[in-house]
């Protein structure tokens, strides 16, 4: 789920259901597929934070962005074969960075608002519990004093940050509950 403050509207994705958009003093909301894969399967949205126009879709067969509110969509060029995308997050300081992560669990970097992406290398350390089926990076958030410093939670494995911009990473879990 996603808002967009600039004109009031809300973006819902479902994993088996599409993607839509309300506008809030609005009853209906609006199917969004022109673009999308079919079945279309939503995991994540995202709106820019400088141009709300700009939405990004993360669907079973990798990120997908839009120009226009939704309307119409683009699927990015994007590398490897992590396709399913769980999470976004843009860096505070340029919102031209964009990260995506995915199932299996890896994270992607765009420095140009989604056009070219590059794997970050995700390799938190042997504190981290290791899986024999993929697991997913169900959230991201970037610091906006810092914005190098990147935060990542694992489907399995909890969480881990990374202090230079998502090149080196260590698990921070201690204190929390194991999974």
């Amino acid at each position: 789920m996603a808002f967009d403050r600039s004109t009031i509207q809300v973006y819902a994705g479902a994993e088996s259901g599409g993607l839509f958009r309300k506008a809030i003093d609005d009853g209906d909301w609006q199917a969004l597929t022109r673009g999308l894969p079919q079945p279309t399967e939503v995991r994540a949205v995202a709106v820019h934070p400088q141009r709300p126009e700009i939405v990004f879709a993360g669907t079973q067969d990798g990120p997908y962005r839009s120009h226009d509110r939704g309307d119409s969509w683009e699927r990015l060029d994007f590398p490897g074969p992590e396709r399913v995308v769980w999470s976004f997050a843009f860096a505070p300081a340029d919102a031209q960075v964009v990260y995506c992560g995915t199932a299996p669990g890896a994270v992607f970097r765009s420095n140009d608002g989604g056009d070219h992406w590059r794997r970050l290398p995700t390799d938190p350390g042997p504190d981290v519990v290791r899986m024999d089926f993929p697991t997913r990076t169900i959230a991201m958030a970037v610091d906006p004093a810092h914005p190098a410093h990147l935060y990542v939670a694992l489907e399995v494995g909890g969480v881990i940050r990374s202090l230079d911009g998502g090149e080196t990473w260590q698990a921070i879990n201690k204190g929390l509950a194991p999974n």
